[in-house]
């Protein structure tokens, strides 16, 4: 290997090991300290956000990834720490060692994680080192030039001149000239120069590597195309044409054959155009009338309730019909009914009693207006009923359930149901 060669092999081991070291930037290690107590509410099904700032009050973001709580790149420590006499006892802390794949600047980042059952211990924002997990290095450079292909071979001798017909035999053509030497082979392509990896955080020095193999030797160029044909020899001259000879007699006709056998049957033909459809026959009698059906029922049951709201103390309470939303003005609590009828056996239960000396009235209103029908929940209660006084409604009259609360009373659900007679 001559000098020059081996220079290029050097630089191409010190490229290739400055590439890697480049890309080995792109997975950093960050430690992260918990409370011990909490974290053990963490589960394996649960995510942890990994999100890295440039300033230690992490405000401004770098970067974030999101890692399931059981994935490879997370570990999770309990280190034995040991204070001096008379100092603070140590907390009691996980630390959560994680693999993340970022791109950051130059300077140490600080970092926050946030999950289920994760709560710092010391600083939510806590500095982190410069420490970098190795990557796979970049690809090396392409091989040297392969060597000059071979020259083409010779071209073939020229075709023998054909011999005359009948006549005096023509002479031999000339041998044909040598075909030209074909053409010197193209050197192989420059390997193209990989591209620079982005600069990586400066970690601690690591002891050098030795020094790499050569690269291996660029492929041989390809073969040179062969040379053309030499040029065709002259064509020989013609003998003179001979005599053309007498026809022959014609032969004797031949018998006649036998008859041949019957060919068989042909497909047969296609069908017809269908005829002209009949005239229609005479409708048949009714059928009997089928059996009265059963009436229907007279009497509907009304009900509702505030759902997962708390009716509580003063008037703003208002429950619309059914299982709605509990409002604190009527209008949006209104619900029309669609036919006549009246409203009685009015009954009310609450999720728990409003608590002594307090107390939740109920009321029936149509149309915006107090009626007869009401009960009050009261003391350590849980329900109420009015099953003496009714109301009679017409179609299109609006309806909803007013509570009020008196005494500061424990807020409750409530669910309320009545009688629709027609």
């Amino acid at each position: 290997m001559t000098v020059g060669r081996r220079v290029a092999v050097l630089v191409v081991a010190i490229t290739s090991f400055a590439v890697s070291e480049i890309a080995r930037a792109d997975a950093i290690a960050v430690d992260y300290w918990v409370s011990r107590k909490d974290f053990k509410q963490t589960q394996a099904t649960d995510s942890l956000d990994f999100q890295l700032y440039s300033d230690s009050a992490c405000t401004v973001p770098l970067d974030a990834v999101t890692l399931g709580a059981n994935d490879p790149n997370v570990s999770y420590y309990i280190d034995k720490l040991q204070r001096v006499k008379k100092g603070t006892p140590p907390v009691k802390a996980v630390r959560i060692h994680a693999l993340l794949d970022v791109t950051l600047g130059d300077t140490a980042p600080y970092l926050v994680v946030t999950g289920n059952g994760i709560t710092a211990s010391g600083s939510v924002c806590q500095v982190q080192p410069m420490s970098h997990a190795g990557g796979s290095g970049a690809q090396g450079p392409q091989g040297d030039p392969g060597p000059q292909g071979d020259p083409g071979p010779q071209g073939p001798q020229g075709a023998t001149g054909a011999a005359g017909a009948a006549g005096a035999a023509g002479a031999q053509g000339p041998q044909g000239d040598p075909g030209a030497q074909g053409p010197q082979g193209a050197p192989g392509p420059q390997g193209a120069t990989g591209a620079t990896g982005a600069t990586g955080l400066t970690g601690a020095t690591g002891a050098q590597g030795p020094q790499g193999d050569p690269g291996p030797q660029g492929a041989t160029g390809a073969q040179g195309p062969q040379g053309d044909p030499g040029p065709q020899g002259a064509t020989g001259l013609t003998g003179a044409t001979g005599a053309t000879g007498a026809q022959g007699p014609q032969g004797v006709p031949g018998s006649t054959g036998a008859t041949g056998a019957q060919g068989p049957q042909g497909d047969p033909g296609p069908q017809g155009d269908p005829g002209p459809q009949g005239d229609p026959g005479a409708q048949g009698d009714p059928g009997a009338q089928g059996p009265q059906g059963n009436p229907g029922p007279s009497n509907l049951i009304l009900g509702g309730g505030s759902r997962n709201s708390n009716i509580a103390n003063g008037a703003n309470n208002w429950i619309p019909l059914y299982e709605g939303v509990l409002q604190t003005t009527e209008a949006p609590a209104q619900v029309t009914l669609p036919i006549a009828g009246s409203i009685s056996n009015f009954y009310v239960r609450l999720s728990g009693s409003p608590t002594a000396g307090r107390s939740y009235a109920f009321t029936v209103r149509i149309n915006g207006a107090d009626t007869a029908v009401t009960c009050t929940i009261a003391n350590t209660n849980t329900s109420c009923s009015d099953t003496t006084d009714s109301v009679s409604v017409s179609a299109g009259d609006l309806i909803a359930i007013h509570a009020v609360g008196t005494g500061n009373p424990t807020g409750r659900t409530m669910v309320w149901s009545a009688l629709f007679g027609q």
